[in-house]
């Protein structure tokens, strides 16, 4: 038997720049983050101005889940596909844990979805006293940096802050070497 040592990918059937696929109304306002679990999966998109995450199954080109929960629009997000959790971070200041296994149950069982979106939360960390802008998280680490001029790092079993590294002395100029 013959193996295949590589699999067919997009690039081998499309030209670059060329239109995929669309989603018509995904959300209400422009699209500022997503993110991708493995070719030909799951999107996770995040809305401008509607402050909620949208899970839509690529292949089906329907939406699957729906988070709310934050107070101000979602800047950056990772999806853990091993553990198949989701981290947000936003304008509101705080990074939320999301659970997309609960989050596809619970709008499986209620199509608007209203009450029971924030369920899907796992936890909130809230330290950062601006928007946070960018985040990167494995297994056990969590990193986050924010408008306040801060990054982060979070133990991811207690929620809790360990380390803080101020980086406003970037924005200071040089001390002056003259004599």
């Amino acid at each position: 038997k013959k193996h295949r040592k590589t699999y067919p990918t997009l690039q081998q059937y499309y030209t670059r720049g060329s239109q995929i696929s669309s989603f018509p109304k995904a959300h209400d306002e422009s699209i500022i983050c997503l993110d991708f679990d493995v070719p030909f999966g799951t999107l996770a998109p995040a809305g401008h101005l509607d402050h909620s995450v949208k899970l839509w199954n690529l292949s089906k080109k329907h939406q699957v889940g729906q988070m709310t929960g934050h107070h101000a629009s979602i800047n950056c997000m990772q999806l853990d596909h091993h553990y198949n959790m989701l981290i947000t971070g936003g304008r509101d200041a705080v990074l939320k844990l999301w659970d997309l296994s609960l989050a596809y149950q619970l709008y499986q069982e209620d199509t608007e979805f209203a009450s029971n979106s924030e369920e899907a939360c796992v936890y909130t960390f809230d330290s950062h006293v601006d928007e946070i802008t960018a985040l990167s998280f494995d297994s056990g680490h969590l990193v986050s940096g924010s408008q306040d001029r801060t990054v982060r790092q979070w133990d991811l079993t207690t929620g809790k802050c360990v380390q803080t590294i101020d980086i406003s002395f970037a924005s200071r100029g040089q001390p002056n070497s003259s004599l």
